[in-house]
């Protein structure tokens, strides 16, 4: 006859398999997390893709909006033309797509402050009455010239590579022209508040791209001579629905103000860049996409696509 199992002993037992169990649920719950993860970051790079996709197809939308405008407008663009209208948001499975275009031609093009690296007095001139018309530091203008110059003679109230160098970090001019308009935003005059105050007036695309004046915001309708005044600037711009045919009849409006005469060196009324930008909601994952496109005679061109806002 066997002898009983002790109690103590049938109690670590007990220990032992509740220890076991427990055990396992841990590995048991860190495999299905480990599952989860892998399942959700397999789906999240599915969804980025598709929403990649959809934007092609965007650029598509826009190309064709952008050509069928050339045909209805010629090169004249405005704020009531058919492409300033955002695409409805379309319902897709398991997500939704919205898109709309915005141009880049009503902004003071700062690549078209030196012309051939030489100073454009014209241009410079806008620049100076754009800062003063918005309040902020003259020495702004010679800090923008020496970032795109080619020289290392700093401009009074400028700065050169000298000046880089002792920076924090240390850095040196671009010497350049702007690749990114938010290359502005390392001046050393520029603040935050500056900024955000100056970058929706501004641009950064080829030297020979001008002002469209039927997008142009008040504030660039008073860079273009001085004395203009900002209810005239409004007057000028029909208060935001302009839609001059050419220069000429911008000229003839100007002149009925008393206002001139008035370069129509780096001006237009057209626009020639755009971007397409989309808001894309797939199983609940926002996505946003820019592509930056140009409206040339032989059709609409795809220059960059980016991940966020240009």
């Amino acid at each position: 006859m066997s002898a009983a199992v002790p109690q103590r002993e049938r109690g670590v037992a007990l220990l032992v398999a509740i220890l076991v169990v427990a055990l396992a649920s841990v590995v048991m719950v860190g495999v299905i997390d480990q599952a989860e993860t892998s399942t959700a970051r397999t789906r999240n790079a599915l969804r980025a893709e598709q929403a990649w996709q959809l934007q092609h197809a965007l650029e598509a939308w826009a190309g064709e909006v952008l050509i069928q405008d050339v045909l209805a407008n010629g090169e004249v663009d405005s704020a009531g033309d058919s492409w300033a209208s955002p695409m409805a948001p379309t319902e897709i499975p398991n997500g939704r797509v919205q898109g709309k275009l915005r141009e880049l031609g009503g902004c003071l093009n700062v690549n078209a402050l030196l012309r051939n690296d030489e100073d454009d007095s014209v241009i410079q001139a806008r620049m100076q009455r754009l800062l003063q018309a918005l309040g902020l530091p003259p020495q702004l203008l010679p800090q923008m010239l020496d970032w795109l110059d080619n020289d290392g003679i700093p401009r009074s109230g400028g700065i050169e590579d000298s000046g880089w160098l002792a920076a924090t970090p240390p850095r040196r001019s671009a010497n350049r022209l702007l690749q990114h308009l938010s290359e502005l935003r390392q001046l050393p005059a520029m603040t935050q508040q500056h900024w955000r105050k100056l970058s929706p007036y501004l641009c950064a695309l080829p030297p020979d791209v001008g002002m469209n004046l039927n997008m142009a915001a008040p504030e660039l309708w008073m860079s273009l001579f001085d004395g203009i005044s900002f209810q005239q600037a409004r007057q000028l711009s029909r208060d935001g629905k302009a839609n001059y045919a050419h220069l000429d009849a911008i000229q003839q409006e100007l002149q009925r103000l008393g206002i001139g005469p008035v370069p129509n060196q780096g001006l237009d009324v057209g626009s020639h860049y755009f971007v397409a930008e989309s808001s894309i909601l797939l199983d609940g994952i926002p996505f946003r996409f820019s592509s930056l496109l140009v409206r040339e005679q032989a059709g609409v061109r795809l220059l960059a696509r980016v991940r966020g806002a240009w």
